[in-house]
């Protein structure tokens, strides 16, 4: 281990212990004090590079059926929320932070087709009662699960089966940067063994660094066999370049078009039940 990564750990493992401690409240912690978004703010992702934007646009027009709902599974402060609203007309964002969809609502101001709520994706009862309520809906969700627990991810993927039913598509990219998240952390601004000025507040709230989210970890959480997979992929992520020496830094990205079988569920079921 370099000396650089060997500084930088005494602050991930207060992150872990944090996260034990907080949970998803850690969340609220750290978008409570975000005062700026968009490039030049205090959200490390919330870069907004035209060139992910539009594939993202591109994509979920191509896999989302138009008739459909669109979901925005941890919406944050509603970028990507408001980019799907200018292909769908009903696009609603959820988020585990008040203050998050506070930002949110702030920011989209005048815009009929998006709407926002406070709900943990990981509670299944709040999923289902989201789908009683709009479902069946297409779901999209970006940079989410590689920061979620793996003992949580199927949970998570429990609740959106429950979103999109039979009809609905799911649209998901998350990081799948190569190497631990001490690595990670380096290349987003972790020079001399300082954790990066946008990452503070994110260990400081107990959210578990980035880990990498590709083939494997798609497999455990959301099996071949109930989710049959439409596409998938590398993609490039962004996030912003804290030594202001580019406007961005492109992260390393992979992305899946998932459908959901609920057939295959029971068959698995059933044969788990003998």
């Amino acid at each position: 281990m370099s000396i650089r990564k060997f500084l930088l750990l005494p602050g991930l493992i207060r992150a872990s212990v944090e996260r034990e401690r907080r949970g998803t409240r850690g969340w609220e912690q750290f978008w409570s004090g975000v005062q700026r978004t968009g490039p030049g703010g205090d959200v490390l992702w919330d870069v907004a590079v035209r060139s992910e934007l539009d594939w993202c646009l591109q994509h979920a027009g191509q896999h989302f059926d138009p008739a459909l709902p669109v979901v925005d599974v941890g919406c944050g402060n509603g970028r990507f929320t408001r980019l799907l609203a200018e292909r769908f007309p009903v696009v609603v964002g959820v988020d585990v932070s008040a203050s998050a969809i506070g930002l949110a609502r702030a920011e989209s101001a005048g815009q009929p087709r998006v709407s926002y709520r406070v709900l943990n994706a990981a509670d299944p009862a709040a999923m289902r009662g989201l789908a009683d309520e709009i479902g069946p809906v297409n779901v999209f969700i970006r940079g989410v699960l590689h920061v979620t627990a793996s003992d949580q991810r199927a949970i998570l993927a429990g609740g959106i089966a429950a979103l999109v039913g039979d009809s609905g598509r799911v649209l998901l990219v998350e990081t799948a940067f190569e190497g631990d998240p001490l690595g990670y952390l380096e290349y987003v601004g972790g020079g001399h063994g300082r954790i990066p000025t946008l990452v503070r507040p994110l260990v400081g709230a107990g959210i578990p660094p980035p880990r990498r989210f590709a083939r494997p970890e798609l497999d455990r959480a959301f099996p071949a066999d109930s989710w049959p997979r439409l596409d998938s992929g590398a993609v490039e992520m962004h996030v912003i370049d804290q030594d202001g020496r580019r406007p961005f830094l492109p992260i390393p990205g992979f992305f899946a078009v998932l459908r959901h079988d609920a057939s295959a569920d029971s068959r698995s079921g059933n044969a788990a039940e003998r």
